[in-house]
């Protein structure tokens, strides 16, 4: 009958490890979608890691891609099983759907032992909660999938694995959406990182200016004095028109730094790197969009600079 156990063919291998690893892969991007747009949601000022907004467009992309590949995969293991029933029993399909269930019940279980601890600790806050909820939905979803996987039939799929199929696809819609919007524009997050690029490139070049202050005990009438060509520092350059940076010495102790801005205020430091706590993140570096100078004023007190030796000393 239809029923006897086929044999495995280079093409059921190569389904199933393709179904397996998108799976994962889309898993990990759906949690950690999840996870970031907490962090957006409810920024903790402890946190100075890394943008949350490059996590989301490094997950968006792997869900736009790895997500669809698995869908298109699952729906041809389906097809194949309605066809031939006999695969069912085939070591390349029924071993991932038991190592999925067992990653899937290994998530959900230190899911709720962080979730125990963090109560016993005290430490239990809303930010932590949506996490985990986060978490326990997706590996209670995928492995909840997966039993009824290994319970049902060849043939056609029931009402309830259909609507559970479309629900998956469109909070991935969902999942794939709100991560466009938080991550913003590619040209927005372009023109976010040149100004971030700018303020920093000012931090080198205010910087090297109060150095220069300290060695001589004057500032320099231009950007050009700052260079050493032993030590091979050259003053940074605009990164989008390659132009030197604006400078005027406006006293003995003041002077301004100056640059084209695409963005408004802080905007670049909010969009790119909101946790920061420098100096390119500081009030002293806000800015409006288009022109703008910085004005800086040395304390000789705080800066003061090196008392000329003797020869003879």
């Amino acid at each position: 009958m239809n029923d006897e156990v086929a044999k495995s063919s280079p093409w059921d291998v190569f389904i199933h490890l393709l179904a397996v690893i998108a799976l994962y892969v889309s898993v990990y991007a759906a949690i950690t979608l999840l996870l970031e747009f907490v962090e957006l949601g409810l920024p903790d000022s402890l946190d100075q890691g890394a943008d949350p907004r490059d996590y989301v467009r490094y997950c968006v992309a792997l869900l736009v891609i790895f997500f669809p590949t698995y869908c298109w995969a699952w729906r041809s293991i389906e097809r194949d099983l309605a066809t031939n029933p006999g695969k069912r029993r085939l070591w390349t399909r029924t071993y991932p759907l038991y190592l999925t269930l067992f990653l899937a019940g290994l998530l959900a279980l230190g899911d709720f032992v962080c979730l125990l601890y963090f109560y016993m600790s005290g430490d239990l806050t809303s930010r932590f909660v949506l996490k985990v909820i986060s978490v326990l939905v997706v590996a209670a979803g995928v492995f909840f999938f997966y039993r009824d996987t290994l319970r049902r039939e060849p043939g056609p799929l029931p009402r309830a694995t259909r609507i559970f199929a479309y629900a998956a696809e469109v909070f991935a819609v969902v999942l794939t959406v709100g991560g466009l919007i938080a991550a913003g524009s590619p040209n927005g997050a372009r023109l976010a990182g040149q100004d971030l690029r700018r303020l920093r490139d000012l931090e080198s070049i205010q910087k090297s200016v109060v150095d220069y202050w300290k060695d001589k005990g004057e500032l320099p009438d231009s950007l050009d004095q700052l260079k050493d060509d032993i030590a091979g520092y050259s003053p940074e350059r605009d990164p989008d028109s390659f132009e030197s940076y604006g400078y005027r010495k406006t006293a003995t102790t003041s002077f301004e730094l100056c640059s084209n801005f695409a963005l408004k205020d802080s905007d670049a430091m909010k969009r790119l790197d909101p946790w920061r706590q420098d100096s390119t993140t500081s009030t002293a570096w806000n800015h409006d969009a288009g022109h703008y100078c910085f004005a800086r004023t040395i304390d000789p007190a705080r800066y003061p600079a090196k008392k000329s030796r003797s020869p003879c000393n």
